[in-house]
């Protein structure tokens, strides 16, 4: 899903391939892990959500979720 913010287009990350939900982050971090959360996500131009996802996916070095594929790579295929 993309959303456009100050002319700037951020990707979120994509739908569990499962139908899973992600748990509601309320965001308890401290302001300068928030921070560079945030810095990360406009270079990457990915949502915090997603930036936390992957953070916690490599730290950890988790299996990566399957994703559901965006419509418009269903389309051409």
């Amino acid at each position: 899903m993309n959303k456009k913010k100050n002319g700037k287009t951020t990707s979120f990350a994509p739908r569990l391939a499962n139908g899973d939900i992600r748990v509601v982050d309320r965001g308890r971090l401290p302001d300068s892990i928030k921070e560079g959360l945030r810095a990360i996500a406009k270079a990457e131009g990915k949502s915090m959500s997603w930036v936390k996802e992957e953070v916690i996916i490599d730290y950890f070095n988790l299996k990566r979720p399957k994703y559901k594929k965006k419509l418009s790579a269903l389309k051409r295929a």
